[in-house]
């Protein structure tokens, strides 16, 4: 799970380095709920860490759990709209990184572990 947030942080500081998204504050007339500096809004850092760690728990520990923590992520991401700091594509694309991060470090886990063995025998 921490490489799953390493990748997906590394990867969301890539982007927004490269973004001209600002946040919505900074060209609409928004009711902002709460305080926030300028600066890029694309991607959210909360959903891409929150989507990663959901993602990262679905994959490597339990589905019922990943499951839940997917839908408390997507409750983060829609505050993050609500309060006029992040559009819904910067949500959309905070999980994006996160799917992806969280198949790199799973695939890079095949690679170095070996398939998972079936516990059935034939």
């Amino acid at each position: 799970m921490v490489a799953a947030l390493g990748v997906a942080f590394v990867t969301s500081r890539a982007v927004a380095a490269v973004s001209t998204e600002v946040r919505p504050f900074q060209t609409h007339t928004v009711h902002q709920l709460v305080a926030h500096t300028p600066g890029p809004s694309l991607p959210s850092d909360h959903a891409t860490a929150a989507f990663a760690v959901a993602f990262a728990v679905t994959a490597f520990v339990s589905r019922r759990w990943g499951v839940v923590l997917t839908l408390l992520a997507a409750v983060v991401g829609f505050a993050r709209v609500w309060t006029g700091v992040h559009y819904p594509g910067d949500i959309l694309a905070g999980a994006a990184i996160a799917a992806l991060a969280v198949a790199v470090v799973s695939a890079c886990d095949r690679l170095i572990r070996g398939p998972k063995k079936s516990s059935s025998s034939a």
